[in-house]
């Protein structure tokens, strides 16, 4: 992904000297109350615990709260750069179309995102999903035919050719696919606590290698630039018959955020520390909800930063 950087405050005050003034740049408050600076290269920057931002161009300071609050969003966008998404994944991908904990009174996930986008563009949207419960990225994690990358045979598994199929069938004449949201990596994390300490490496460089080829396999379908927007993996207590070492979630995490290091057209869309969920591993209906607002509030700073 192309220029980030993380800032953690470590004082009383701690500030961020950014170039050029604030209508360059859109900070936006995340539910873990981090904050996430969007920039015109289409990448963005995590604070935690800053406290003020001084804009070199403009030569003026704003606090922390005051560049949340003014900060002009971008301006390019046209109804075919968001006319649809689909979810892929595992089951806290399926997790945003449906209400699993009986809380109808709030919105579910997919709706918060078509939402979240119109408000933000002036556009609707679609959301199609194709993700899969208990699914693994590649063969070596999960259960027969329950995978998305074949690293044996180096070729898409069966749900990623399924994916591809009903997302090209689920397009309407005349749109196109403006970007994946990928909630994926929990089937990986219980290999990895239920593994030895040896093998959790070689879950992780499986994970890698496969989600990077998932991921060229969607662009190779769907455009070179498609824009991936990874919701990080959750937070889990390792149970006390573990028989790793290593909290698997943790390891995932740091894969996620390897995958999008690497590469400049993947970013991390939600964080999700502090969530609500409503068991060991999925969310509930209302972090769903507060996911699926920083999925569209990201796609549509980094579509509308996009040249």
């Amino acid at each position: 992904m192309t220029g980030q950087a993380d800032y953690f405050g470590l004082d009383a005050y701690d500030q961020v000297d950014y170039q050029g003034s604030l209508s360059d740049y859109n900070f936006e408050l995340q539910p873990n109350g981090r904050v996430r600076v969007f920039k015109g290269d289409g990448g963005f920057d995590i604070l935690d615990s800053i406290e003020g931002i001084w804009f070199i161009g403009e030569g003026e300071w704003y606090s922390i709260a005051d560049a949340i609050a003014g900060a002009a969003p971008p301006a390019n966008i046209s109804a075919g750069d968001v006319d649809a998404f689909a979810f892929a994944g595992q089951s806290n991908a399926d997790g945003h179309f449906y209400n699993a904990d009986g809380n109808n009174a709030l919105p579910i996930g997919k709706d918060v995102f078509e939402a979240q986008i119109l408000a933000n563009s002036g556009f609707a949207t679609t959301s199609i999903n194709v993700a899969v419960g208990s699914s693994a990225a590649s063969e070596n994690s999960g259960p027969p035919g329950e995978n998305w990358w074949n690293l044996g045979s180096n070729q898409p598994g069966p749900l990623l050719n399924n994916a591809v199929n009903t997302i090209n069938q689920s397009l309407s004449s005349g749109q196109d696919l403006d970007g994946i949201i990928w909630a994926q990596g929990e089937a990986e994390a219980f290999s990895v606590l239920y593994s030895n300490n040896a093998y959790a490496a070689t879950v992780e460089a499986d994970f890698v290698s496969a989600t990077t080829s998932i991921f060229a396999h969607l662009r190779a379908n769907f455009g070179a630039d498609l824009p991936i927007f990874i919701q990080e993996i959750g937070y889990y207590v390792a149970p006390d018959d573990a028989t790793s070492s290593f909290n698997g979630f943790e390891v995932i995490r740091n894969a996620q955020l390897g995958i999008i290091n690497a590469d400049d057209n993947t970013y991390l869309a939600a964080q999700t520390a502090g969530l609500g969920q409503r068991d060991e591993v999925h969310f509930n209906t209302e972090a769903y909800g507060a996911i699926a607002t920083s999925l569209a509030n990201t796609a549509y700073a980094v579509i509308g930063s996009t040249p």
